[in-house]
């Protein structure tokens, strides 16, 4: 068997190692021209990836 090789995903913000061009759905869809401020991989080894907990929050305030 092949030993797979890992590279890091092709979204900017990212810092997690794929198999593929990106390490999710999450990247590969969000890989546009569009400004982002962070990743949502989800993955919890990733240095830019927004919690479920921010988003929450944000959520909160903008309801205020």
């Amino acid at each position: 068997m092949k030993p797979t090789s890992l590279k890091k995903c092709a979204h900017v913000l990212c810092s997690c190692n794929a198999t593929e061009k990106y390490c999710s759905e999450a990247c590969k869809d969000s890989d546009s021209s569009e400004t982002e401020t962070a990743c949502g991989c989800g993955h919890p080894g990733c240095d830019a990836t927004v919690t479920a907990d921010i988003h929450a929050l944000v959520s909160q305030s903008s309801l205020l």
